[in-house]
């Protein structure tokens, strides 16, 4: 019994020791404290700011003005970056404790920097960088200008300001031209500059006060009395086709699902429930002598009128009329759809012109005008064989001339006060005076959109309103 009391006390002093030896390493046992961060600096500006601040090639996430921290005694590459400039690379050399500054000014380096060559029509014109006047005029090159966006403006005395956005890279030339309009010869209108209701036109008309109507494809009638603009609602839809005034002063509209009238006070429907027309798809209105109207649709020719008040109906043809005219004897002259020319005289007798028996220059007829001494004026659309031109058939022969530009459709044709033919196309408005002068205008010689004319007509002063696919314009220069 002794003996195992004496045992279990030996076992419990080797217990105790082992476990005071273990507790006394781990008392011991330091780990070594962390060396303390390396205290280099370097502050970076820049003129202009905003540049990403690359280290050794690595992005830092940090644009100038800013500062590098924590860095060793040494020398580093540091890159600055920024959009639209070359890259800018240098080497700073780090001394731990000092706190040196960087500035890299950009506009003081040529290579940073770009160039905006200035051009204007016509030339002279001021510039004006970001709305502050640079002193030039066009054409001339603006050098040394630092890489961005910017506004350049051109002012010239009576045509309009005009501006262009211009982007500038270091060591690249930019281009800023502006064609200005000429505000004593032009005046347009678009959903830009004005209120008018739409810029998608198809016809024009003009009453004796000088109230302007122009139809569109995609918003109906409306007039313009040169201050304020007014919309006219109907139950025919959105678009309208063609548009003419009669002897009455009453404006006339053709649509796609029949024809409205309005003499200023009472708008009048002629659908399909209240005429007497054959065919609703109106093309063209015509209105000769007596005041009558002949309407042109896709059914045929039908004439209406109002003797002693009381309204008729005659249809003379079924084929597609695609414009039409009333000449000086009251002869109804039409162009039908790849037939040709036909003309009906007073006593209703009709006689048809085309390639085989005239010297039309395509069955193709897309426009028609009425001379003031009775002779007619024909213009077409593009075909397989032809796409420009005119034709004048004055009774007894065919004349053709060529004033308007190539491959190009002919919408409408016009005769002023002046006997001067205005020609509407696809590719501009020709002013004809004579085979051997010919006159475009377009975007190229007016800085306006004038392509796609539909419609011409002439106001009581002989300015030329002309209706295009992009806007109204109005031309003074015809006095």
């Amino acid at each position: 019994m002794k003996f195992a009391v004496k045992n279990i006390l030996y076992l419990l002093i080797i217990i105790s020791s082992a476990i005071t030896f273990f507790t006394c390493s781990k008392e011991v046992s330091v780990t070594p404290p962390d060396a303390p961060p390396p205290k280099g600096y370097i502050f970076i500006d820049s003129n202009p700011k905003g540049f990403q601040i690359y280290l050794e090639d690595k992005d830092m996430g940090r644009m100038t003005p800013d500062s590098l921290t924590w860095l060793s005694t040494g020398a580093y590459k540091i890159t600055l970056k920024k959009n639209l400039f070359f890259d800018s690379t240098f080497i700073v050399n780090i001394t731990e404790g000092q706190k040196p500054s960087v500035l890299i000014d950009f506009s003081q380096n040529t290579r940073m920097l770009g160039s905006i060559k200035c051009s204007s029509t016509p030339s002279g014109a001021q510039i004006f960088l970001n709305d502050s006047n640079t002193g030039q005029v066009t054409p001339t090159d603006l050098q040394n200008v630092l890489p961005g966006n910017y506004y350049v403006k051109f002012h010239i005395k009576n045509h309009r300001d005009d501006s262009i956005f211009v982007t500038v890279s270091s060591l690249k030339y930019n281009s800023a031209y502006k064609f200005l309009i000429d505000t004593t010869q032009w005046s347009d209108f678009t959903p830009s500059n004005s209120a008018i209701p739409s810029s998608m036109l198809t016809c024009i008309a003009i009453d004796k006060n000088n109230i302007i109507y122009a139809g569109s494809s995609d918003n109906g009638l409306f007039s313009f009395d040169g201050k304020s603009w007014r919309k006219y609602y109907t139950s025919l839809g959105t678009q309208v086709n063609c548009c003419t005034m009669d002897g009455n002063n009453t404006i006339l509209f053709g649509t796609p699902a029949g024809f409205a009238s309005y003499d200023g006070s009472i708008l009048s429907i002629f659908g399909f429930k209240s005429s007497g027309l054959t065919d609703f798809r109106v093309q063209s209105i015509s209105i000769d002598n007596n005041n009558n109207w002949f309407i042109g649709t896709q059914g045929g020719l039908t004439e209406y009128y109002q003797p002693k008040g009381k309204m008729q109906w005659i249809t003379y043809s079924s084929d597609y009329v695609v414009s039409s005219t009333a000449d000086i004897n009251d002869n109804i002259w039409v162009g039908l759809s790849g037939k040709g020319a036909g003309v009906k005289d007073t006593l209703n007798n009709w006689n048809y012109y085309t390639t085989i028996n005239s010297k039309l220059q395509s069955n193709n007829i897309t426009a028609m005008a009425a001379g003031p001494t009775g002779e007619i004026w024909i213009g077409y659309g593009m075909d397989n064989n032809f796409g420009h031109g005119l034709t004048c058939f004055d009774g007894s022969s065919w004349s053709n001339y060529y004033p308007t530009p190539a491959y190009t459709k002919t919408n409408v044709i016009f005769i002023d006060k002046k006997n001067v033919k205005w020609v509407g196309t696809t590719e501009g408005l020709v002013k004809f005076t004579s085979p051997a002068s010919p006159e475009v205008f377009n975007y190229n010689n007016t800085g306006l959109q004038i392509n796609g004319v539909t419609g011409i007509a002439e106001d009581s002063y002989g300015n030329i309103w002309i209706a295009t696919e992009t806007g109204l314009y109005e031309y003074k220069g015809n006095h």
